[in-house]
């Protein structure tokens, strides 16, 4: 059966893979049937093929596992290349299917028109017609010559990964069957990175599925099936040549093996079955209580998680099915639904039964992972509505004062056509319970509605912001000078004396207004914080004071569960810490009259891990001293320490139970420790492997303590657009003592921290040293993520 000829043809650029049977219709057809079919290994799908056998083509992927492939073509006319997934049944929606992704590098030349992206097809609901059953599918990450659909008009622009992709909606009316359409997104001309005939090494992530989304907000319907994706190199009239080194295309509901201590967690809707969809940027807490009872006392309590794709895989944690308590559970439900009960510690696995029976399912795997399926009912509660203000505006998002606090908002859920500004005030229609004011997105939203065009005239308030501040009156100062860019928001705001004009009257009785107002100064702390650590309150009603002492003045009272940053402290003074809330500067005590803590720092230390390696089999006993965190989750467990025979190779045996073991494993929660990035290295999250290869191979580590180090931190790292990355030296080693009998002869250890990043930043390089092991030695790694 011969394949119709589908793709760019009416621009100039043709793209066309392993296209749907129902699709194929009488019209333009390829002389050459395509070659396709899956790896040797069945995990990808290719196709590749040379429309009327012009010129010389070459490809390989047919023989390599995986998605790699090269290919070369030479005085074509036209020719594809492509790996990736097909899903015979397309039976499930791009939103059902999760996060889709590719994560992709090559090498790539190109004389004469070409182009790669993403491509494949979806069900298309904009025909009745069966044989155009299947809708084309486009993302143009790099060109060479001819960019796409250029000169045409987008529906749109967006910007995602950092690149601006315009977004097309074509009807291929070329040809003699019914129109068959085709969604595109064509990167900008400033964003592309092919480079014609210079071979260019490129890499990029794409998130396939914002591009699916951005596709909606333009109009188009993406709510069927998806059939195909997969990676394409294609060209038209020209020679070239592409070398894909990695074609990782990621969905995360696809079934992966779960290695022991995995757990998999899903959310199903408790009447279909189903997964639960969940939006873009939903988080689900997860909370745990991980515990041994120690000397009738309980001790060592687990994390919480965050669930922010269904499903989601928790690793190193089933091994703690054997503690003295191991119970987990929802802590919140996704949009749409709610829990089954109020108390969240009664919904759940709790130490060894699920609670409600119906509603919770746990299956062990013979290899030590776990499956848990958590069943939700939608929520049928009254839509709900709140009044807020538009308090400020940075491109497109809108930060919203409310009665329960401030709150983001893009403008993407206003009308067309509406500009909003600093005053409005906005109906805001949501389901599911509240709206959460920290990280401040609203997920649940329905409906906004514009209801005024602005709040009540505050005197003096020129800037809109809600509040009478200086910069009202440094902001009337500079407009009445004619300071460029100084742009009074609310001109009636400035009419103080209200004679209808602006002019230096009002800014002598601004000036009066202001300086007869009770303001004051905080005290300033003496180190502040580029990268503060993130915390929330466990105590209601917490001062904020303008000093490090309750005899300051109090400004503001906090309630119980606000996150919020530590942004500096003063030597020697543990018990204050520096810190923001919602615009006001102050001092809050970490501990209460009683000494127990008022608020809970989000930093985890995460799987430190202790190798010892004696020249001879040695009876040793290791005990953690941590001043600045406490203990969570041990293995081994942790009884006043472990008591292990070490011997040379470096296995362990524990006394306790008997059971061996490579290393003796422990991480913490509640991590107060004031970790130094003064100095370190911002690197790309793309460069994470080889910068992280080459570091703990100088500081000493050996190849299988380097290989478990990244296999266990490059997932959470490698995607992130770039890490601010310092190995922490006496900050970490003070607060986390190791006191080993007997003493070692030397000792190692690696702690880094880490911070995810938007933007590159510029830092002094930290300068690291190298590690001589000898006699009995003594290695520990781990790290800890710093939120910012």
């Amino acid at each position: 059966m011969k394949k119709q000829l589908f793709g760019l043809v009416s621009a100039g650029v043709l793209a066309f893979t392993s296209v749907p049977y129902a699709a194929v219709a009488a019209g333009n057809e390829v002389t050459e049937q395509p070659h396709q079919g899956k790896t040797p290994d069945g995990s990808y799908s290719y196709s590749w093929w040379n429309d009327e056998n012009m010129g010389e083509t070459s490809f390989d992927g047919d023989k390599l596992n995986g998605g790699e492939f090269s290919c070369s073509w030479k005085d074509v006319y036209s020719c594809s290349f492509a790996k990736g997934h097909i899903f015979e049944e397309a039976d499930k929606s791009y939103k059902e299917l999760g996060d889709i992704s590719c994560d992709y590098t090559l090498d790539y030349s190109s004389k004469g028109n070409s182009f790669y992206g993403i491509h494949g097809w979806v069900e298309n609901r904009e025909t009745g017609y069966q044989q155009n059953k299947y809708a084309e599918f486009l993302i143009v990450d790099g060109y060479v010559d001819y960019r796409p659909h250029d000169g045409e008009t987008p529906l749109s622009s967006v910007t995602v990964d950092g690149c601006t992709y315009d977004i097309y909606r074509v009807k291929n009316a070329s040809f003699d069957s019914p129109i068959l359409f085709q969604y595109v997104s064509v990167i900008s001309s400033e964003d592309n990175k092919a480079n014609g005939e210079t071979p260019t090494a490129i890499s990029h992530h794409i998130s396939i599925d914002d591009h699916f989304a951005a596709w909606e907000k333009a109009g188009i319907d993406m709510s069927g099936g998806l059939y195909e994706v997969s990676f394409d190199v294609e060209g038209w009239k020209s020679s070239g040549e592409a070398v894909v080194r990695k074609n990782d295309i990621e969905i995360s509901s696809i079934e992966k093996e779960l290695l022991p201590g995995d757990m998999k967690v899903t959310l199903l809707d408790y009447d279909t079955g189903k997964p639960i969809a969940f939006n873009k940027d939903e988080d689900v807490p997860l909370w745990t209580d991980i515990s041994y009872i120690l000397s009738g006392e309980k001790v060592m309590t687990g994390p919480r998680y965050q669930i922010n794709k269904n499903p989601s895989v928790i690793s190193d944690i089933t091994q703690f099915f054997d503690a003295d308590n191991f119970s987990f559970g929802l802590s919140d439900a996704p949009d749409g639904y709610s829990l089954p009960v109020g108390d969240i510690y009664a919904y759940g696995w709790i130490n060894g039964k699920s609670v409600p029976d119906d509603y919770v399912t746990v299956k062990k795997n013979d290899n030590g992972s776990a499956e848990v399926a958590f069943k939700l009912k939608k929520d049928e509660s009254d839509k709900r509505t709140m009044i807020v203000t538009v308090k400020e505006i940075t491109g497109d998002t809108l930060l919203l004062k409310s009665n329960v606090g401030d709150m983001t908002l893009s403008t993407e859920y206003l009308d067309t056509g509406i500009e909003p500004y600093v005053g409005m005030m906005l109906e805001v229609t949501f389901t599911g319970g509240i709206l959460a004011t920290y990280p401040g997105q609203f997920g649940n939203v329905k409906k906004v509605r514009v209801i005024s065009e602005g709040t009540e005239i505050q005197p003096g308030d020129v800037n809109r912001d809600g509040d009478f501040t200086i910069a009202d009156l440094v902001l009337l100062q500079k407009w009445m000078i004619g300071t460029p860019g100084a742009k009074l928001i609310d001109k009636k705001a400035a009419d103080i004396n209200g004679d209808g004009k602006i002019n230096v009257f009002d800014l002598c009785l601004m000036k009066r207004r202001f300086f007869s107002y009770d303001y004051y100064c905080y005290i300033e702390p003496d180190n502040k914080f580029d990268y503060g650590m993130l915390f929330f309150t466990v105590k209601d009603d917490l001062k904020l004071y303008l000093g490090p002492d309750e005899s300051y003045k109090t400004v503001a009272s906090i309630p119980i569960d606000s996150r919020m940053w530590e942004m500096g402290y003063n030597d020697n003074n543990n018990e204050w810490l520096f810190t923001e809330y919602k615009g006001t500067y102050g001092w809050i005590k970490v501990v209460d009259e009683l000494n127990n803590p008022t608020v809970h720092f989000e930093a985890i230390a995460k799987k430190p891990v202790i190798y010892l390696y004696p020249e001879e089999e040695t009876d040793v006993h290791v005990e953690l001293n941590l001043k600045e965190a406490d203990l969570s989750t041990t293995y081994p467990r942790y009884n006043n320490g472990w008591d292990v025979t070490a011997y040379p190779g470096g296995s362990l045996l524990n006394k306790a139970d008997g059971t061996h073991h490579k290393y003796l494993f422990w991480d913490a929660v509640n991590c107060r420790t004031k970790y130094d990035f003064s100095k370190g290295f911002c690197v790309a999250g793309s460069d994470t492997e080889s910068f992280l290869k080459e570091k703990l191979t100088y500081m000493g580590l050996t190849e299988e303590e380097m290989n478990e180090f990244i296999v266990y931190w490059l997932p959470q790292m490698e995607h992130n657009k770039y890490n601010l990355i310092s190995f922490q030296g006496d900050a970490y080693t003070n607060s986390a003592e190791l006191n080993i009998t007997p003493k070692p002869d030397s000792l190692l250890r690696v702690f880094m921290t880490y911070i995810p990043l938007e933007d590159e930043v510029d830092i002094e390089p930290q300068q690291l040293e190298t590690f001589e092991r000898k006699g009995f030695t003594v290695v520990e790694w781990g790290g800890s993520e710093i939120s910012h």
